[in-house]
């Protein structure tokens, strides 16, 4: 909530605001952090997915709840994936190939790269996005949100 409020302030027109806001959870909570799952399930994509979803957890606060409720869901299967199978060891080994090292996604849920990063995010965000609120409300920030206004 104090996220939503303090990007208020970025725009003129409150119908535009809200439109910015509900845009950026669509895309960013919605799609973004499917994408994010995705790539993270993908051998060849899931360190950049890893790097997505630590960068996103921290700047979107409906990207870690949309992340947090992925993984909960799928934690089993993104386990699974991200453990080589004997078959892959097997093809290496024959082919002469090193195995690259793999990031294990723990069936702990609470672990800080899994649910516990997305809860540290959020509890973090709500702290910052208040203080941030509170002094643009106070006019302390004002010159800034004035500064950073989109003019539309």
């Amino acid at each position: 909530m104090p996220f939503t409020y303090a990007t208020s302030f970025l725009f003129s027109k409150e119908s535009t605001a809200q439109n910015f806001t509900l845009f950026l959870h669509m895309v960013v909570s919605a799609i973004g952090a499917v994408a994010v799952f995705l790539m993270r399930m993908v051998q060849e994509t899931e360190s950049q997915g890893d790097l997505l979803s630590y960068i996103l957890k921290f700047l979107v606060p409906s990207f870690a709840f949309t992340n947090s409720m992925l993984y909960t869901s799928n934690r089993k299967a993104l386990n699974e994936t991200r453990n080589y199978t004997e078959g892959d060891r097997l093809k290496a080994e024959l082919l002469g190939e090193e195995l690259l090292p793999r990031t294990n996604i723990t069936l702990e849920s609470f672990d800080l790269a899994n649910m516990g990063g997305d809860f540290l995010a959020l509890a973090g965000q709500s702290v910052v996005f208040l203080v941030i609120l509170i002094l643009i409300e106070t006019g302390i920030l004002m010159w800034f949100a004035n500064i950073i206004r989109c003019r539309t």
